[in-house]
């Protein structure tokens, strides 16, 4: 897992918005930038662009994560050995 202790608020305000919704053909989409815009204008939450960035990029690997999970044989993030670890 990273390291989070200086960036907390930014996994908050991924949670908060939420990170993935759901597509026009019936899957899982990650939300638009619009979306997070709107979002960091109307809660003051993050502001910077590159807080912006940062929760798109986070959005965009808790998709990944998910549709991970949904495969049968599918192995958590969190149980996945990382490069260096073996």
């Amino acid at each position: 897992m990273p390291d989070l202790s200086r960036g907390e608020y930014l996994l908050e305000a991924m949670q908060v918005l939420g990170p993935i919704r759901h597509g026009d053909m019936g899957g899982m989409r990650v939300v638009d930038w619009p979306e997070i815009v709107a979002f960091a204008q109307g809660t003051q939450r993050i502001s910077e662009p590159w807080e912006i960035e940062q929760v798109h990029d986070m959005a965009l690997a808790y998709l990944a994560g998910y549709r991970t999970g949904c495969k049968l044989f599918g192995i958590e993030p969190m149980e996945q050995e990382e490069e260096g670890d073996q």
